[in-house]
C-alpha cells in the first residue's frame, strides 16, 4: 500500500512541473503523465523507506522528467541526479539544479560519477538498465562504488515477458524501436535488452549485492486512454504516441478489454508490466 502522503507530494510536484511550460513538461502532460501516479509513489515509497534519516543521501541515475528526484526533495533528503546528454538531453537535470538538486551530465559505466566513494544511502536506476548497449557490470559496479555499506541499490525496468508485450508480438508488432528509431542517429537510445525479475535478480547477485528481493508490478493496464496513437511506444514520435488519462469510459470498447488485462496481472504476476529488484551494499 503506498502512503497517502507520498501520493500527494506527486501532485503536488507533477502540478508544479506541468506549470513550467517547458517542452518536456507539456509532453509529459500530453501523456497523461500528471494522473499516472502509481509508478512514481510506488518507486519514491520503496526509496523512502531505505533514506531512514533526514541526513541520508539519494542519488538518481536517468533523470527522466525528473518527478521522482522533485519527490525525495520534498522528503528534505540531499538529492543527486545523472543524465547522460546523449539520451536524456540537458533540458530535465538543468531545470533540477535550478531548485537546488546537485546534478552531473556522465555516461555511467563509461565515466566516474564525480562523487566520492561510499557517500550516499540510496542509488536508484529507473528504467536505465534496458537502454545500456553492452556489458552491465560496468554500469553496476559504479553505482556500487557511491553507496555506503549497508547502503542499497533499487533498479526499475520494463517486464520483458510482459501481458502488454506478449499481445504486441501474437497481433505481430515488434517490441523493439523502429527502423526510423534505430537509423535517425548514430546512437540507439532505446532499448537494447529488456528483463524477466530473475534476470534481474542474478544480476544484482552477480556483482555481490546482498538481501537481493524484487517483484513485479502493473501500471499500463491502470491507464485510460485518452487518444489512440502508434502502439509500439519505443522510439515512438511523441505527437504520434498514446495518450493516457483517468477513469472508466463506457463507451469505449477498449476499456472493458482493458479491465479483463487487470484481471490476468492480477493472477499471473509475471504478466505485470514492470519489475523492480534492489540490494544491499557490503563493503570491508
Amino acid at each position: 500500500m503506498v502512503n497517502t502522503n507520498i501520493k500527494k507530494i506527486f501532485f503536488k510536484v507533477a502540478s508544479e512541473y506541468i506549470n513550467s511550460n517547458t517542452e518536456l513538461a507539456v509532453q509529459f502532460k500530453k501523456r497523461g503523465g500528471h494522473h499516472d501516479w502509481r509508478r512514481p509513489t510506488l518507486l519514491v515509497n520503496e526509496i523512502s523507506k531505505r533514506l531512514n534519516t533526514p541526513e541520508a543521501k539519494f542519488l538518481d541515475i536517468g533523470t527522466g522528467h525528473g518527478i521522482i528526484p522533485r519527490m525525495i526533495k520534498e522528503f528534505g533528503n540531499y538529492v543527486i541526479s545523472v543524465d547522460w546528454p546523449a539520451s536524456g538531453g540537458t533540458d530535465a537535470l538543468k531545470a533540477l539544479m535550478g531548485i537546488g538538486i546537485e546534478g552531473y551530465y556522465v555516461h555511467v559505466g563509461n565515466e566516474p560519477i564525480p562523487i566520492q566513494d561510499s557517500s550516499v544511502d540510496v542509488a536508484f536506476a529507473g528504467d536505465v538498465i534496458e537502454h545500456i548497449p553492452h556489458n552491465p557490470i560496468p554500469f553496476l559496479t559504479e553505482l556500487i562504488r557511491v553507496i555506503r555499506p549497508s547502503g542499497v541499490l533499487i533498479l526499475d525496468t520494463p517486464n520483458s515477458i510482459s501481458l502488454y508485450t506478449r499481445l504486441k508480438i501474437l497481433m505481430g508488432q515488434s517490441n523493439w524501436p523502429s527502423l526510423d528509431a534505430i537509423t535517425s542517429s548514430d546512437i540507439n537510445i532505446h532499448h537494447h535488452k529488456e528483463y524477466t525479475l530473475s534476470e534481474l535478480k542474478s544480476l544484482l547477485n552477480m556483482v555481490g549485492l546482498k538481501q537481493v528481493s524484487g517483484y513485479t508490478y502493473e501500471t499500463f493496464w491502470f491507464k485510460s486512454v485518452k487518444k489512440h496513437g502508434k502502439l509500439g511506444t519505443i522510439g515512438t514520435d511523441p505527437s504520434k504516441a498514446t495518450q493516457f488519462s483517468v477513469g472508466f469510459n463506457p463507451l469505449k470498447p477498449y476499456e472493458y478489454v482493458r479491465l479483463i488485462c487487470l484481471v490476468l496481472v492480477k493472477i499471473f504476476p509475471s504478466f505485470r508490466s514492470s519489475i523492480l529488484a534492489s540490494g544491499r551494499i557490503e563493503k570491508v
